[in-house]
């Protein structure tokens, strides 16, 4: 699928040709400006610009220009749009790691300024580098606050919203929520046509396409996908042609008419040979050779399978390349230096023997300086010695305390519990339901037996939570009766793995107790909670869906303002308190994202929390 980030929205209205006139005519511009100023800062960033989704190699020369200029004028604009075009530049060769402290360098300058283009602009890069290694749900996060400063400046039908809401649906894309991400697509399609944008209405249509493609909806895939081909084709993108004609191909194939699709993956291989499009080459002998096992030319489907490795391997083989010659370089550098200090420590000695009469006086005036800058070294190394003692110290202090904050939360959550079952049970006696009042009551003891041992653990095992949690369900579902129905849906890898992966104490219950409490509640019937669980075993992420079918958050803070409710919700601030607290100075944070359900109409159809947990496998 071809995406785009926030830093070519300038280059979207260019076509093949149109580009390469922008290139050449930014080189004349720059020829024609050769001070030293802020002009040529911007007229290198422009170029770096135009040259976005171009194989160029002048692309780093003109960022890294653009940034020492920056720096030696002191021009901060300049240096923040410079970073995010290095980042860029790493970005498109998928070499993340180089392209995120770009990222991080430049939108720190930009909080620092507050300047919310460039805000938009860091957040939107950082969010792409998040999709590509497992973080999808930050990038939500990040793309949705982005958004919001949209949305807040009444700018909703822009190219720059429009670059946001496209991040925005391949961040869903990779989370495999497609759905999402083809509401979204379709959303940057309306604004590209109304504002005439051909780039963002060709890539959003190929867009529409793939994901079509990926919910099965070939039909749908299709239509769009010959829409954004006649745009392409109208608009000479022919970055986008190979990609589309790619899907095509892939779309008939999935439908039954392999040799179609056959002869469209042979025009995509065309246009990938022309473009010298490694990657794309590489996908579309994949495909080649899979079809033609498909349809039993199995020669064909081994020769395309050899291209296929091989093409594979050289670009593999060519990293290795880079490396080595990366490394023959450091070298080379170092034995010249290693040389010049050979060569100047020579002369020294030199210049000693010729001086003997002196030799003397240079020793002791020598001695007396290294003594002097012994005890200096030493008298710092001690003093850093005790500042590191007093910062360990306040660290520990700082730990030890978050740590009794957290056991104080947790010990004030139990008397919550303690509170809505007995007034559970006192309802039963009220209604001389003995019977109930007594297995309720038997329930109930064991939930609080399972609360204290648990209140005192940081983390327990994953199978812990789900008795404590089949235990909690077990007594609301007494106390709805038989209007309540609810699902518990775990996958193979958490069955095998529940007794070894651990995860916070009492993490997931809240979340469960707000569905009753602000939900169901209010609904008189037909109630429904589910809690979904899957796991992602490569990043350690275990993620939990709590869904149900009531009221709605905005109907439920209605009822609250008009006296329907008169508790406080001390589980939630209690529960983001203690979440505060644990991500506090970690790396992979716990991630709580909500959602509200509506219908066709608008009308609210219930809440979705989905909670995302690091957890540690104890093997």
């Amino acid at each position: 699928m071809l995406r785009f980030f926030f830093l070519v929205l300038l280059s979207w209205h260019a076509t093949a040709t149109v580009a390469q006139q922008a290139k050449d005519s930014f080189l004349i511009k720059l020829k024609q400006h050769p001070q030293q100023d802020s002009i040529r800062v911007e007229l290198l960033i422009d170029a770096c610009v135009g040259s976005t989704f171009s194989a160029d190699t002048a692309y780093l020369q003109w960022s890294n220009e653009a940034l020492q200029l920056s720096q030696q004028l002191n021009y901060r604009a300049g240096k923040i749009r410079a970073l995010n075009c290095i980042g860029n530049y790493y970005y498109q060769r998928a070499i993340y790691n180089k392209a995120t402290p770009y990222y991080i360098d430049a939108l720190t300058m930009a909080e620092t300024d507050k300047d919310e283009n460039s805000i938009i602009n860091g957040k939107s890069n950082l969010a792409n580098v998040y999709n590509h290694i497992n973080r999808g749900l930050d990038a939500v996060k990040m793309l949705k606050e982005c958004d919001e400063i949209l949305k807040n400046r009444k700018d909703t039908a822009s190219q720059k919203r429009a670059a946001i809401l496209t991040n925005l649906a391949t961040s869903y894309s990779t989370l495999n929520y497609h759905d999402k991400a083809i509401y979204f697509y379709t959303i940057v399609l309306n604004i590209c046509r109304k504002q005439d944008i051909k780039f963002g209405i060709g890539l959003s249509l190929s867009n529409l396409g793939s994901e079509s493609y990926s919910l099965k909806n070939y039909t749908a895939a299709i239509a769009y996908l010959k829409e954004a081909d006649q745009v392409a084709r109208a608009n000479d993108m022919d970055f986008l042609k190979g990609s589309i004609t790619r899907y095509l191909g892939q779309t008939y194939i999935a439908l039954g008419s392999v040799d179609k699709g056959i002869a469209l993956l042979q025009e995509a291989l065309k246009i990938g040979k022309a473009a010298n499009d490694g990657e794309t080459l590489t996908d579309v002998y994949s495909q080649l050779y899979k079809a033609y096992a498909i349809s039993g030319r199995y020669q064909q489907a081994y020769e395309n399978s050899l291209l296929h490795f091989t093409l594979k391997d050289s670009i593999y083989g060519l990293d290795r390349e880079k490396a080595i010659n990366e490394l023959s370089t450091r070298y080379e550098t170092e034995k010249k230096e290693r040389l010049i200090q050979s060569l100047t420590q020579d002369k020294k000695i030199t210049s000693l023997q010729s001086q003997r009469k002196t030799v003397l006086i240079y020793s002791i005036s020598g001695a007396i300086i290294l003594l002097v800058l012994l005890t200096y070294i030493l008298f710092n190394r001690y003093k850093i010695k005790q500042l590191n003692k007093q910062l360990l110290e306040k660290i520990t202090h700082e730990q030890q305390l978050n740590q009794s904050i957290l056991t104080s939360i947790k010990a004030q959550m139990n008397p919550h519990f303690i509170f809505n079952a007995l007034n559970t049970i006192q309802h039963f006696i009220y209604g001389s339901d003995k019977s109930k009042a007594v297995n309720y009551l038997g329930k109930f003891s064991e939930l609080v037996r399972t609360v204290l041992d648990n209140s005192s653990k940081e983390r327990i095992p994953l199978s812990a939570e789900l008795t404590f949690l089949t235990l909690y369900l077990n007594l609301e579902k007494m106390r709805f009766e038989d209007s309540l129905e609810v699902i518990i849906d775990d996958c193979a890898a958490i069955e095998e793995d529940k007794d070894d992966i651990m995860i916070p104490s009492m993490i997931i219950q809240p979340y469960v107790e707000n569905a009753f409490k602000h939900g169901l509640l209010h609904k008189k019937d037909n109630r429904q909670v589910s809690i979904r669980f899957s796991i992602n075993e490569i990043s350690k992420i275990l993620t939990c869906v709590v869904e149900d079918n009531g009221v709605g958050r905005k109907q439920s803070e209605a009822y609250k303002l008009a006296g329907q409710m008169n508790h406080s919700s001390f589980a939630t601030s209690a529960t983001q308190k203690r979440l505060e607290l644990l991500n506090q100075g970690r790396k992979d944070s716990i991630a709580v994202l909500f959602e509200d359900k509506t219908d066709d109409t608008g009308n609210a159809t219930g809440t979705k929390v989905t909670i995302a947990i690091p957890y540690i496998l104890v093997v």
